[in-house]
């Protein structure tokens, strides 16, 4: 969700990139429009003057707002999401005097069929929306984009497509050396802040606090001992007192549940691979396709898109994926 343009400077162009909320976008790739956020100007007697432009992407204006009123979520995962943008950035409630500041006119949402997620129960009051979001889509495994119409901005949600080996349905995306698309390789395991069992300590003083103790059975069957890791957390950012009175214990600690469910989805053992890909033999892939991927020491797994650079210079144009969320096929 980031960008850096690098380009010989001008007057007019310094002028045009001081510009508040001036957004870019490539003549060829209308949808991904970047926010211009910071402007460098370096100058050089001997090498010249250059602007250095950065920015995000266009998503980044869901971080200019937060949960401004204390918020119950409940439903499934991609309509708690779809509540929150359209309560703080496309149709805020009106009781309150910064309504016509907070409105952001150019802002729609455009909901996509996406498989039925489970429950879900939290609460926020003061956190960015950004992060509120990212948040939601972890637990609900999804993705999200805010695309360029022409006249303004779409927010969706999106589900990756599976282009493993393992499946026959959709093109197949390979990176291997044998295929020749693999280039250099960097593979990390890393579990250093692994846990899998949280304690959410909540409201109350003494022996009369409350707390919810919370593990996936089915993943820690066969973890004990030396292979069981806890953790505790400040579960008090959620409140039983709520606009419309206090609710139930029973709602209470469903909240303090799924607090330690996204703390466990935060937790996770690091299994990661970034790699050079080649632009021949790959196939089509997108953010957050699952792909298949074979290193030369044989680890053999399927992993998500969760980034894609591209490098566009003198030298030609390169892509550069990020591949998260691994899962090593069993031989």
């Amino acid at each position: 969700g980031e960008f850096e343009v690098y380009v010989p400077a001008t007057k007019d162009l310094l002028c045009t990139v001081r510009q508040n909320e001036l957004f870019i976008t490539r003549e060829n790739d209308l949808r991904n429009a970047m926010k211009i956020q910071k402007a460098e100007l370096n100058t050089d007697p001997d090498e010249g003057d250059f602007l250095t432009i950065t920015g995000k992407s266009a998503a980044c204006i869901l971080g200019q707002r937060i949960v401004r009123s204390q918020w119950n979520a409940s439903g499934t995962v991609q309509n708690c999401i779809y509540d929150v943008v359209e309560a703080e950035c496309i149709e805020p409630s009106k009781r309150r005097d910064d309504y016509r500041w907070r409105k952001i006119d150019v802002l729609s949402i455009r909901k996509t069929e996406l498989p039925n997620s489970e429950h879900f129960t939290m609460q926020y009051y003061g956190k960015n929306v950004l992060d509120t979001v990212e948040e939601m889509c972890a637990v609900g495994g999804f993705g999200y984009r805010v695309d360029f119409t022409g006249t303004g901005f779409e927010f969706s949600l999106y589900k990756g497509v599976d282009r493993t080996v393992n499946q026959s349905e959709n093109e197949r995306v390979i990176f291997s050396e044998d295929f020749e698309n693999l280039g250099q390789c960097t593979y990390t395991y890393d579990n250093t802040n692994f846990c899998n069992a949280v304690l959410a300590i909540g409201e109350g003083n003494g022996s009369g606090k409350a707390s919810q103790y919370w593990f996936n059975r089915e993943e820690v069957v066969n973890s004990k001992g030396l292979c069981y890791y806890e953790t505790a957390i400040d579960g008090s950012q959620v409140s039983r007192t709520t606009s419309t009175g206090e609710m139930t214990m029973d709602d209470y600690f469903n909240k303090l549940v799924q607090l330690c469910k996204i703390q466990l989805s935060k937790a996770k053992t690091l299994d990661d691979l970034n790699a050079d890909v080649f632009p021949n033999n790959t196939g089509h892939y997108d953010l957050g396709d699952r792909v298949s991927v074979v290193n030369r020491y044989g680890i053999t797994g399927s992993a998500t898109v969760t980034e894609i650079t591209e490098t566009e210079d003198a030298s030609g144009y390169r892509t550069i994926p990020t591949l998260g969320n691994w899962s090593v096929e069993k031989e």
